[in-house]
């Protein structure tokens, strides 16, 4: 419940600035903009934490740090300058290495709005009319993010820091798929923001650390989402990743981005698979597996509703 009143005020902050993200006609209220988000978000700390309060002020001076840089790209119109900004404010190569540090202190509610509504500004600011999208750059720095994150990834048995690595390239791959659509982009962002509302809720409702400290009851569901992070069929990511290389290989920029694309959906699956043997081990040995039927109908629907939005994505819509 003391969650309620900051997130309300964040969820304000976030449509407050989406809105002027979209509404904009100039570089400043783009800056302004994700300046709103960062002020939303900065109630849902927990400030009689000593640890977390450190963890706000760098975060704090992180992404103000972005913002500059954003800000003097702009003035100078110095495309680096700028894009380095946005790529600090979103935690991808090669400013993603403050996503672990602070995810590891932060509360879970943090986390979840860290690691998807926090993304959105900065990722409006990209589609923005005010400033072009560098599609070749983006797409290598993309899959050099999702390469590092899985390798990075695949040793940690800390559930914050497996998170941290996740949001990484899942983060990589959300840009990506901005790249080729906005619609893809928006289908691929909801089923991420369900998929980690109920791993969160899982996490959070076991108060664990690591994956072999998952009860019984919650780790069968725990590793069909993360199933459906990995893109295994038929989950909903495995329809959005399908139709995302499909999207790619109809971009003439990159004549490899195809088996860049796949070799990055390889390096995820080792990561999540990571993951679930982690939280399966114990299982195997108490022959004990139970399944959240609830997590399951929503999956469900979400492969449903993947595999007829994509559809419709492939013939033209």
């Amino acid at each position: 419940m003391k969650y309620y009143p900051s997130f309300f005020f964040f969820m304000i902050m976030i449509i407050m600035s989406l809105f002027m993200v979209f509404s904009s006609t100039n570089w400043f209220m783009l800056w302004l903009s994700m300046e709103t988000a960062l002020l939303g978000f900065l109630p849902l700390f927990n400030y009689t934490n000593s640890e977390e309060t450190m963890t706000l002020i760098k975060y704090f001076i992180l992404q103000s740090s972005g913002s500059i840089l954003f800000l003097a790209g702009l003035i100078t119109s110095n495309s680096s300058l700028f894009m380095s900004g946005l790529l600090m404010k979103l935690g991808l190569f090669p400013f993603f290495f403050w996503v672990p540090s602070v995810l590891k202190s932060i509360s879970w509610a943090g986390i979840l709005m860290l690691t998807t509504l926090q993304k959105l500004p900065a990722m409006g600011v990209l589609i923005s009319p005010p400033l072009p999208l560098q599609t070749n750059f983006m797409f290598m720095v993309s899959v050099i993010s999702i390469l590092i994150s899985s390798i990075l990834g695949f040793n940690q048995s800390n559930i914050r820091m497996l998170m941290a690595y996740s949001s990484i390239s899942q983060t990589a791959y959300m840009l990506i798929s901005l790249m080729t659509s906005a619609k893809l982009f928006l289908l691929y962002f909801f089923n991420y923001l369900i998929t980690m509302s109920l791993l969160i809720y899982i996490i959070n409702k076991n108060n664990v650390s690591t994956m072999e400290d998952l009860s019984d009851e919650f780790s069968g569901t725990m590793n069909l989402l993360f199933m459906n992070l990995m893109g295994m069929p038929p989950f909903p990511m495995f329809f959005m990743k399908m139709f995302l290389l499909f999207s790619v290989m109809n971009l003439n920029q990159y004549p490899v981005s195809s088996y860049m694309i796949i070799l990055c959906a390889m390096s995820t699956v080792f990561m999540y698979m990571n993951m679930i043997m982690s939280s399966s081990i114990k299982n195997f040995k108490s022959k004990d597996l139970t399944l959240n039927w609830m997590a399951i109908l929503t999956m469900m629907i979400l492969s449903l509703a993947s595999v007829k939005m994509t559809t419709m994505m492939t013939f033209g819509w």
